[in-house]
């Protein structure tokens, strides 16, 4: 019977039809090695499909079934195939040995046993295990980095050419005159909406930089809590609004009116985790409460969002790393911002936190080492202030087409843009949000072409024109994308 295995031990597993064999090598190696024995062919594979041992030291002459049947069973099967033999043998045929390499033996141990011989040659195969399992470990690391980066660089692409789309787009189309005087303002501003993303993804990059080379520096200056406080309410609360949530901060008093921070980063940490909580939460509500504890200044902000799984939470905080493709597909987002934050925080002094519950909702705990000024006082005061945006018109001055184009994108300003500049060819425009939607268009109506987003919630592009190809329809297809990697290009 197999003695109880150690898990920082290599388990051996010793095959001979003879006891003294069996003891001899077991008084041999138990001191290095956790041991099982197998008495004879069909024992030894039995228990090498159960056991799954670091290494087998097996006879060559036995009953039944001999070792050369054994190991070609083990090497015929994927789940026995890269555990290593050794032959143990009495024969000194140079055919024989020949035969057993070929099989895919790694090495003889012959006959009488050489103690030094049998813990050397042992010893040697576990050490290149070891090496090779490490080797294995590291590339498969490797490759997941890869993966990861690659989709990173591939989701960055997405991120920075979308807005670029809109703003190049909105800008041309008001210098060659395309667009009524009542809808220039409202071009502008969805220049300058999409510019603001853009130098904030710009600079989640820089930041990232700075962080990898510790060349991220912190000034400590002397602010005002509340100032800071409701500078962000001013700029989340309209967003929160826009999408039917009520967004509050709950002040735990007393509160000191001015602490030692710096103002920069801690705003830039409590903005990205209130755009992430209004971002993930669809109904409901985003707080945050505010409170000392000891010695520290606490943030928490609470959302009634998606949540997040434990699987999930542990990825969180890592570079490059996004929680769920699919979701980073239907929020958008660099997957950038919560790893910032968590390094920003540690600089701090500080740390983040999170509790969440899949489909009730997260909560991200800030907290940072309370310093205020020699002379500071505490008070109970907030102050906050909102805005309204500007309204569409419509414009109709371009050369005169005709036909019914589908128009598949996820992107709101985007999708106005292009529904802008297609109608005022005088072209028939049905546009929709997700490829699931362009399907069923498709199905229901007649079109003379389909422009089709590749990146898009829901159903993306790729699988919305893989699933048109099964239905025989032969409207041409172009494709719409912010990605600008080759081997996506080529995929599509």
């Amino acid at each position: 019977m197999p003695s109880a295995r150690t898990p920082a031990r290599p388990l051996v597993l010793l095959v001979d039809d003879e006891k003294t064999n069996l003891k001899i090598l077991s008084d041999l190696l138990k001191d290095d090695v956790d041991i099982a024995l197998a008495k004879n062919g069909r024992q030894a594979v039995d228990k090498a499909f159960q056991i799954k041992p670091d290494l087998i030291l097996l006879d060559v002459i036995m009953p039944d079934m001999d070792g050369f049947e054994v190991l070609s069973h083990l090497k015929s099967d994927q789940q026995t195939e890269s555990i290593p033999v050794i032959f143990i043998t009495g024969l000194n045929s140079a055919g024989e040995e020949e035969h057993g390499l070929t099989l895919g033996a790694q090495d003889y141990i012959r006959k009488p046993f050489s103690p030094k011989v049998v813990k050397a040659r042992v010893a040697t195969q576990l050490k290149i295990i070891g090496q090779t399992r490490q080797l294995q470990h590291l590339s498969d690391e490797l490759a997941q980095a890869s993966e990861a980066k690659s989709r990173f660089l591939a989701n960055m692409s997405h991120e920075i050419r979308t807005p670029l789309t809109a703003i190049i787009g909105y800008a041309e189309s008001m210098i060659q005159g395309d667009f009524k005087a009542d809808f220039q303002s409202k071009a502008i501003n969805i220049i300058a909406q999409n510019g603001s993303h853009l130098l904030n993804v710009v600079n989640g990059i820089l930041d990232l930089s700075k962080i990898e080379a510790n060349k991220l520096e912190i000034e400590l200056l002397e602010m005002d809590l509340f100032e800071m406080l409701s500078s962000i309410e001013s700029l989340v609360k309209q967003q929160a609004q826009a999408k039917g949530l009520v967004f509050t901060i709950d002040y735990k008093f007393p509160l000191p009116r001015h602490i030692i921070c710096d103002p920069t980063r801690l705003k830039q940490i409590l903005l990205n985790l209130v755009n992430n909580a209004i971002k993930f939460t669809d109904s409901g509500s985003v707080v945050i409460a505010v409170v000392t504890r000891n010695n520290q200044l606490v943030f928490e902000v609470k959302d009634t969002g998606i949540g997040l799984t434990p699987m999930q939470i542990s990825k969180l905080f890592t570079d490059f790393t996004q929680v769920d493709y699919s979701i980073t597909r239907k929020y958008g987002g660099t997957g950038l911002g919560l790893s910032i934050a968590k390094s920003l925080a540690l600089k701090l002094n500080g740390n983040i936190s999170i509790q969440s519950t899949p489909n009730e909702g997260s909560e991200f705990t800030v907290f940072i080492q309370l310093t205020t000024p020699a002379s500071g006082d505490w008070c109970n005061d907030a102050a906050a202030a909102g805005y309204k945006p500007s309204n569409i018109t419509v414009s109709d001055s371009m050369p005169t087409l005709s036909g019914h184009i589908l128009l598949a994108e996820d992107h709101h300003d985007n999708r106005a843009l292009f529904s802008q500049l297609l109608k005022r060819m005088g072209l028939q425009v049905t546009a929709v949000e997700n490829g699931e939607l362009a399907v069923q268009q498709s199905i229901t109506e007649d079109f003379d072409l389909i422009l089709m987003d590749i990146q898009m919630p829901v159903m993306d592009g790729i699988s919305a024109m893989n699933l048109l190809k099964t239905t025989a329809m032969d409207v041409p297809i172009v494709a719409l994308t912010a990605n600008a990697m080759k081997t996506d290009i080529d995929s599509y």
